[in-house]
């Protein structure tokens, strides 16, 4: 019986979207006591593959598109760090190590 679960499982997981998959994955980490509570596991804003290029400075678009929700999660975001990302993309341009930003709370 246990093997018949195991399988059925493993096939229901395998046939499921990519972004079931990332909610389960957080799911089981929380249950398993990895990662605090599930405020901080951040915000799901994109599908999987989705690939967006954002000017720094004015928060334009200028490659890909994303979700109306998802550009207004990212540009809160932006507003809020904008000298952290600025110092980051200075330190890039050195080739030197970038300093964490936060998520969004």
């Amino acid at each position: 019986m246990r093997a018949g679960l195991t399988s059925e499982v493993l096939a229901r997981v395998k046939a499921s979207t990519p972004e079931f998959f990332e909610r389960l994955v957080v799911e089981l980490l929380l249950k398993m006591g990895y990662g605090g509570s599930r405020k901080d596991t951040g915000h799901a804003i994109g599908k999987s593959g989705d690939e967006v290029m954002i000017d720094i400075h004015t928060g334009t678009v200028l490659r890909g598109s994303l979700s109306s929700r998802a550009l207004s999660l990212i540009d809160e975001w932006r507003n809020m760090h904008i000298d952290e990302l600025m110092d980051n993309w200075e330190r890039a341009r050195r080739r030197e190590p970038l300093v964490y930003i936060a998520p969004l709370e």
